[in-house]
C-alpha cells in the first residue's frame, strides 16, 4: 500500500505544477477552479485505489498475505488483476507459482503473467515457470516468460523449445540456429529436438550445413535425418563438398563430389539420395571417378535412369576392359533396358568372339530382344554340334522367345533323349512355358489328382473315390494332345468298371490296389485312345475311399411309405364306399316308407351315445299302434 500513498503524493505534485504553470488575469478565481479540479481527481483516484486494495483483501484470503509477501508482490495488483480478469482467478495457484519462481530465482512480474491468468491460449502457467526455472538453472538469460508463452501458443510444448535452446548452447550453434531459425522451423511443424541434433551431429562431423538453403527446403524430420546423415557419410567417404566451396549455385557435384544443394535437389526430385551417394563412392572406389558425374546425375534426374545401375555397369565394363562410354550405357539405359545386361551381353560377345558390336546390342534391344539371352543363346550355337542358326535364334529372341530357355532344352533333351526340335520349342516358350522344365516332365513322372467322383456298388453302398494318377508328357502332342480333363474321365470311368465286378463294399475296399491295376492294365490296352493324349500314364493309385450312403435302405424306407400311402388310401375309398351304401338304402327307405323306423332308430343311437354312466338302457317298446314309450 505504501507504494500506492507515494503513487499519490508524486501525481499531486505533478498535476499542482501542471495547474499552476499558466498566467491569469484573475488568480484568486483560477487558483479556486483549479484546486477544485485537483481535489476532485485525487479524490476519484484515491477510491480507485481503495477498490482495488479491498477487492484484494476480499479475494486474498489473510494466509496468502504472507505469501504476497513473499512473493514480493503487493495484493493491490492482485485487486487491479480481478477487476480485468475475464475467467477464473485462482489467486492461491497464482502466488504459488510464483512463490516457487521466487525461490528458483526467477523474478516474475503479474503484468507479465496477465495474459496467461486470463487464460489466453489454453497455457499452463505452471508449465511455463517449470521451463522457466530450467532455463534459468541452465544459464539462458536469452529465455524469458514472453518467450515461452509465445512457442506455448504455437505449440503447447515449450519444453521442447527449452531443451531446444540448452543443445544449441552446449552445442554452440547459436550462430547456425538463431532464435528466427528455430521459431521457422517450428512454424512449419518440425521437430525441434530432431532438428537441433542433426545440426549438432553435422558440426561434430565436419560437415558445413548451409542454414538458409536447408531452411528453404521446408524438410520433415524423415527428409532432415537423410539428408545430414547422407552428408555425414559422404564426409566420411572423402567426397564431400560444402556450399561455399562450389564455383556456382549451380554446380552441385563439383569435382565430382556431392554438396549439400547436389542433394537437396537429388530429394525434391522425390529420388533416393542414398543411392546417388553410394554411386560416387564406388566411381571413386574402382576408379570411374574420371567420367563426369554432373553429367550422369543430370541424365539420371531428367530421365528417371538409375544411377547406381549405371555406375555399377561402368565399374564391369572397366573390369572387363571393354570400350564402353558412359553415352553408350545411358544410350541403352534410355531404351528401358536392364545396363548390367547389356555390359554381360557385350563382355559375353567379346571373349566369345561372336562379332557383335555395340550398337548390333542397342539395336536388338530396340526392337525388342532381351540381349543377354540372345547372346548366351549365340554363344551356344557356336557350337557345330547345335545345329541352330543365329538368324533362328535372332528370330526367335525379336518375337519375344526366351531363346537362352530353347537352347538350354534342346541340350537338355539330346542327354535324355527326348526329341525337340527348335520349334517345338519355339512354340513352347512363346506360349510362356519354359521348354526345359517340359523336356523333364517327359523324363520324371509328374503326379496328378483325379478329380474325386462317386459310385454305386452292387450291394447300393455310395462310394466317393480319390484316385491319383503318374504320368509322363509326350513332347509332340504337348500342343495337339487331349488334356487333363479327358484324361481323368477315362481314368474315373476305368475305375468305376472294375468296381463293378465286385459283391459289395467290404470286398471294394480291400481290393483297392487290384482295381487300380487292372484300371490301368484296361487304360494302357487302349492304344488309339493313348495316342490322342498329350500324357503317356504310368500309374494309377486310390489313396482314399469314402462311404457315403446306402441306397437300398433308402429304397426300402420310400416303398414302405409308399405302401403306407396305398393302405391309407385303400381305407379311405372303403368308407366312401360303405358311406355309399348308406346314402342307397336311406333313398329305399322313403320310397318304401320305412324312413321313420329308420330315425328312430338314429335317435336311440344318438341318446346311447350320450349316456355318460355305463348302465345300458333298453330300447323303447311299441304300443300296438306302432308308437314308441319309455
Amino acid at each position: 500500500m505504501k507504494k500506492y500513498l507515494q503513487l499519490i503524493f508524486l501525481f499531486l505534485f505533478i498535476l499542482t505544477n501542471a495547474l499552476f504553470a499558466q498566467e491569469s488575469i484573475d488568480l484568486q478565481k483560477e487558483v479556486e477552479v483549479k484546486t477544485t479540479m485537483l481535489v476532485i481527481i485525487t479524490i476519484v483516484f484515491i477510491i480507485g485505489l481503495i477498490v482495488a486494495y479491498y477487492v484484494s483483501k476480499k479475494y486474498l484470503p489473510s494466509d496468502m498475505m504472507q505469501k504476497a509477501r513473499m512473493a514480493n508482490v503487493d495484493i493491490t495488483d492482485f485487486g487491479v488483476l480481478k477487476l480485468r480478469a475475464k475467467g477464473e482467478f485462482d489467486i492461491e495457484k497464482i502466488l504459488e507459482e510464483l512463490i516457487r519462481a521466487k525461490i528458483a530465482n526467477v523474478d516474475i512480474k503479474l503484468s507479465d503473467i496477465k495474459d496467461v491468468i486470463n487464460g489466453v491460449g489454453g497455457v499452463n502457467l505452471g508449465i511455463i515457470i517449470d521451463n522457466l526455472i530450467i532455463a534459468n538453472k541452465a544459464g539462458l538469460n536469452d529465455v524469458n516468460i514472453q518467450d515461452l508463452y509465445r512457442h506455448s501458443l504455437i505449440n503447447h510444448n515449450v519444453s521442447d523449445f527449452v531443451k531446444a535452446k540448452i543443445k544449441i548452447r552446449n552445442g554452440k550453434l547459436e550462430e547456425m540456429i538463431t532464435n528466427e531459425i528455430l521459431e521457422d522451423h517450428l512454424m512449419a511443424g518440425g521437430d525441434m529436438i530432431a532438428f537441433v541434433d542433426n545440426i549438432s551431429k553435422a558440426k561434430k562431423s565436419g560437415v558445413k550445413v548451409d542454414m538458409q538453403e536447408l531452411m528453404k527446403a521446408n524438410l520433415d524430420k524423415e527428409g532432415m535425418d537423410k539428408i545430414i546423415s547422407t552428408l555425414i557419410r559422404a564426409k566420411k567417404a572423402n567426397v564431400y563438398i560444402a556450399n561455399d566451396e562450389l564455383e556456382n549455385d549451380a554446380d552441385a557435384f563439383h569435382n565430382n563430389k556431392i554438396s549439400q544443394n547436389g542433394l537437396l535437389q537429388i530429394y525434391s526430385d522425390d529420388k533416393n539420395v542414398e543411392d546417388y551417394l553410394e554411386a560416387i563412392i564406388k566411381a571413386h572406389k574402382f576408379g570411374i571417378d574420371n567420367i563426369l558425374l554432373s553429367e550422369l546425375f543430370e541424365f539420371a534426374l531428367t530421365k528417371d535412369a538409375n544411377v547406381l545401375e549405371i555406375v555399377n555397369a561402368l565399374i564391369k565394363a572397366k573390369r572387363g576392359n571393354l570400350d564402353m562410354t558412359l553415352n553408350d550405357i545411358m544410350v541403352f539405359s534410355l531404351n528401358q533396358g536392364d545396363v548390367n545386361n547389356f555390359v554381360e551381353a557385350y563382355l559375353i560377345s567379346k571373349s566369345s568372339n561372336l562379332e557383335l558390336s555395340i550398337s548390333d546390342l542397342e539395336q536388338h534391344q530396340l526392337s525388342g530382344g532381351n540381349v543377354l539371352n540372345y547372346v548366351k543363346a549365340l554363344k551356344i550355337a557356336k557350337n557345330p554340334d547345335f545345329g541352330i542358326s543365329k538368324k533362328e535364334i535372332e528370330e526367335l529372341s525379336l518375337k519375344g522367345g526366351n531363346v537362352l530357355s530353347c537352347s538350354l532344352a534342346i541340350l537338355r533333351a539330346r542327354e535324355l533323349n527326348v526329341e525337340l526340335d527348335w520349334t517345338n520349342s519355339s512354340q513352347i516358350t512363346l506360349a510362356g512355358i519354359n521348354p526345359v522344365e517340359v523336356i523333364l516332365s517327359c523324363v520324371n513322372p509328374k503326379i496328378m489328382h483325379v478329380t474325386p467322383f462317386k459310385v454305386v456298388g452292387k450291394d447300393g453302398i455310395v462310394l466317393r473315390i480319390h484316385a491319383s494318377i503318374a504320368v509322363k508328357l509326350k513332347i509332340k502332342k504337348y500342343f495337339n494332345g487331349s488334356g487333363d480333363q479327358t484324361l481323368f474321365e477315362r481314368v474315373s470311368e476305368a475305375i468305376i468298371h472294375e468296381i463293378g465286378k465286385y459283391p459289395d463294399n467290404k470286398t471294394i475296399v480291400q481290393s483297392l490296389g487290384e482295381i487300380s491295376n487292372h484300371a490301368l492294365h484296361h487304360l494302357q490296352e487302349q492304344k488309339e485312345t493313348n495316342d490322342h493324349s498329350k500324357y503317356e500314364l504310368e500309374d494309377i493309385t486310390i489313396p482314399e475311399i469314402e462311404t457315403l450312403e446306402d441306397i437300398y435302405a433308402e429304397l426300402k424306407k420310400e416303398h414302405a411309405h409308399i405302401e403306407a400311402i396305398a393302405t391309407k388310401t385303400t381305407a379311405e375309398a372303403e368308407l366312401l364306399a360303405a358311406e355309399a351304401k348308406v346314402e342307397n338304402a336311406f333313398a329305399e327307405a322313403i320310397k318304401t316308407g320305412q324312413v321313420n323306423d329308420y330315425f328312430k332308430h338314429k335317435i336311440y343311437k344318438e341318446k346311447q351315445n350320450a349316456t355318460s354312466d355305463s348302465k345300458e338302457e333298453e330300447p323303447p317298446k311299441k304300443d300296438n299302434h306302432g308308437d314308441a314309450h319309455h
